[in-house]
């Protein structure tokens, strides 16, 4: 129920409820792109794309 209220903040275009996404998952995202491509720079800039598609396209959340 919390992460639907979350994610519904996001759609809503809440900067803090992204940001607190962000910081929560930035890092093990990276760490798991990083087992995929063996390289970290690669993995941040995967895991920063998706992130800004994410906020980008926000509104067409289907929750």
């Amino acid at each position: 129920m919390k992460d639907l209220l979350i994610l519904t903040k996001i759609k809503d275009g809440d900067v803090k409820a992204f940001e607190q996404v962000f910081r929560l998952y930035y890092m093990p995202l990276c760490m798991y792109a990083a087992s995929i491509t063996g390289r970290m720079d690669i993995a941040e800039e995967i895991v920063q794309e998706l992130f800004y598609v994410f906020w980008k396209e926000r509104e067409r959340l289907q929750l």
